[in-house]
């Protein structure tokens, strides 16, 4: 039953008879406040009766979310005569590379104190604990990792629990990669990023951030959707293409004499797409990206005629991967094969 908008009560009851004749019954009472936007509270009393025995317990909690995914907690348990009461602190360690803690201690019937600190690398996962209970102290020390070889290359990670997934951004280092959006990781010099903490059998989406790849490349996609095996994996390949600025200027032909087409138009068709850029008033053209290398067919357009030809790229230069790749086809030639009439009045 709700209370207001803060508030809700539950009531219950339940009741037993078992076959040697005992008879078991049981009513609880559960309140739930939410005292501000980030801090709640529950409590709970139960009184319960086996046959001639009566039990009473009853139990406080209010805890308050923090910053940065830490959560804090005051517990308050009375049972019988024996009261605990307990603080509890915590911090869970995210997907990718991240630390945590956890600080849990009661105090009362039961005097007990655990702390553990958590730091996770994309290599690795490695932590420290300290338990002292009934007079005892324990420390433990955990550390653990593994190897996957995929994509031809033998990868560190941390410890495989279900599947596993390969982002690759080809040659390209640095790249931020995300599982359900959460970054896990960066590529290393060959592009590579091993994702450890895939679903198995369930599609997991994998992303990259397009800010960390240079200017100078063309991606085809930012996020892929993957499924992969019990202790299997699967790729998730983000295709890069080197953007090439492909400068020129271009000369028409007509009986023996030469014709700027000043504020024209080449267009080029290379494996099913047309390129096309306007010319300058010298017969200047720009593409801001080039095809492979190879003869492809092109056409000019300009109001005193138009002419086909072959226009050849070549290899282009290979500059520092955060630099333009240019290529300057100089200056090239084509004869007339039309030419606009011109009009009547």
């Amino acid at each position: 039953m709700p209370i207001l908008s803060r508030a809700s009560i539950t009531v219950q009851y339940s009741g037993a008879r078992y076959r040697d004749g005992q008879v078991r019954q049981r009513a609880g009472l559960l309140g739930r406040v939410r005292i501000g936007p980030k801090t709640n509270m529950i409590a709970t009393f139960t009184y319960q009766t086996l046959d001639r025995e009566r039990f009473f317990e009853g139990f406080l909690l209010v805890n308050h979310f923090f910053a940065n995914r830490t959560t804090g907690a005051v517990s308050y348990r009375q049972s019988g005569k024996e009261p605990v009461g307990g603080v509890q602190v915590q911090r869970p360690v995210a997907l990718g590379q991240d630390y945590g803690y956890l600080v849990d201690l009661q105090a009362g019937a039961i005097n007990r104190a655990f702390v553990q600190g958590e730091y996770q690398t994309q290599w690795g996962r490695y932590a420290v604990s300290y338990e002292h209970f009934e007079g005892k102290n324990e420390v433990v020390l955990n550390a653990s990792g593994g190897f996957v070889v995929m994509g031809g290359s033998v990868l560190p990670t941390r410890a495989v629990s279900e599947s596993y997934g390969l982002i690759q951004v080809p040659g390209v280092k640095g790249v931020r990669g995300y599982l359900n959006n959460w970054e896990v990781g960066k590529t290393n010099r060959k592009g590579n990023l091993l994702v450890p903490d895939l679903l198995q059998y369930y599609g997991n989406p994998l992303s990259i951030n397009d800010k960390d790849v240079p200017m100078t490349y063309d991606l085809d996609k930012v996020q892929a959707l993957v499924a992969a095996p019990f202790r299997g994996g699967a790729k998730a390949r983000f295709e890069i293409v080197r953007v090439t600025l492909v400068t020129g200027k271009v000369v028409m032909e007509s009986e023996g004499k030469e014709l700027i087409p000043s504020f024209g138009e080449i267009t080029v068709l290379a494996h099913g797409e047309e390129l096309s850029s306007p010319l300058g008033r010298d017969g200047e053209f720009y593409f801001d990206k080039a095809p492979v290398a190879g003869r492809y067919p092109a056409r000019i357009e300009h109001e005193d005629g138009s002419c086909k030809f072959e226009l050849v790229f070549g290899p282009a230069d290979e500059p520092d991967q955060e630099e333009v790749r240019m290529m300057n086809l100089g200056t090239v030639r084509c004869a007339i094969e039309s030419v606009a009439e011109e009009a009547q009045p």
